[in-house]
């Protein structure tokens, strides 16, 4: 719910009073919006009525053909202030960038008001407002209510407003100045003030209570961010000795790593020299296998030849005892 500033027309104030989301039969689909005589309850005479021409529009920011307006006779009363409209417009067309009664987050709303005069409608609106004055006057407001009234606005103004909410003094100060309220409807400009003030007051508490919520909120979110704060500090306190110890590793990784590279570059040396031996072993094993076929081979004529050997250092022998006994004969 949202009011507009208080304005004056034909020497009453109004205000306008909107419900962006609807009010009872136009609630979540239209937009509803109501003329209301700010305070009526409190600074208008029993009895005090007002009937008026009004015409309400929601204006069309892109065609002006396209503007919605309602048009009504309305009567206004001390006890019945509020006219207006729940199905003012749709949602729907509201909320659509193609219709333009929403542009830039902004709607446009006008209040036309027009109003009998007295030839045209009551002949005896100049006493009622006089006798509507006097009888504010004869009103049960006596000077020890005045008093009571004025020691609670005192006692309120001695505090910020804070303190007021605290204090759950709202009504009582409410009240306060509804009894002042005739006090001060001599002077205008305070009257306009305080008429103003006591409009404006429950919505005004309204959006104290709900800056306050919000700063409950922010200050629980500030509590948080501390606690987080407080929590990633700790975090940081082991993480420094777990990365150190990392790091540490990650150079004792490397100072292996190098120590099996080296190992495997004297792997591979070794393998190439055994390789190499193993190439000569083999060739040698293929001689050796080679060369015993071919002393296989060759036995026979080995064989041969022994005999050949020991037939001849036999022969010999005989013919060196034959001759010794040659050289030892005497010619």
């Amino acid at each position: 719910m949202l009011y507009s500033d208080i304005f004056e027309i034909r020497g009453r104030n109004w205000r306008l009073k909107i419900y962006p989301k609807g009010n009872n039969e136009g609630k979540g689909e239209c937009l509803s919006i109501y003329l209301e005589v700010p305070l009526s309850s409190i600074c208008l005479p029993d009895g005090w009525s007002r009937n008026v021409k009004c015409i309400l529009s929601v204006i069309n920011q892109i065609d002006s053909a396209k503007t919605v307006k309602r048009e009504s006779d309305i009567e206004f009363t001390a006890t019945s202030s509020g006219r207006g409209y729940a199905k003012m417009l749709s949602s729907d067309r509201l909320n659509s960038a193609d219709e333009g009664f929403l542009v830039n987050d902004t709607i446009i709303v006008e209040v036309d008001i027009t109003q009998p005069t007295l030839e045209e409608g009551d002949t005896f609106a100049k006493f009622h407002t006089l006798f509507g004055g006097i009888q504010n006057l004869l009103k049960e407001n006596t000077s020890e209510e005045i008093s009571h009234a004025k020691k609670v606005l005192n006692e309120c103004f001695s505090l910020n407003f804070a303190n007021v909410m605290q204090t759950r003094r709202k009504i009582e100060l409410k009240n306060a100045f509804s009894t002042m309220c005739h006090v001060f409807a001599d002077t205008k400009k305070v009257a306009v003030e305080v008429t103003k003030f006591v409009a404006d007051f429950d919505q005004c508490c309204e959006q104290y209570v709900a800056a306050q919520e919000d700063l409950e909120e922010a200050k629980e979110k500030e509590n948080l961010i501390g606690e987080l704060k407080t929590s990633l500090k700790q975090l940081y306190d082991v993480l420094i000795p777990v990365l150190d110890r990392a790091k540490e590793i990650e150079r004792e990784i490397a100072k292996l790593e190098r120590k099996l590279g080296e190992r495997k570059a004297m792997k591979v040396q070794v393998k190439d020299d055994l390789e190499g031996l193993a190439g000569r072993a083999s060739c040698s094993k293929q001689a050796l296998i080679d060369a015993e076929q071919e002393m296989k081979l060759f036995m026979p004529k080995k064989e041969q030849a022994q005999t050949m050997i020991d037939d001849i250092e036999k022969s010999w022998k005989s013919f060196k005892s034959l001759s010794s006994r040659v050289l030892q004969y005497t010619f």
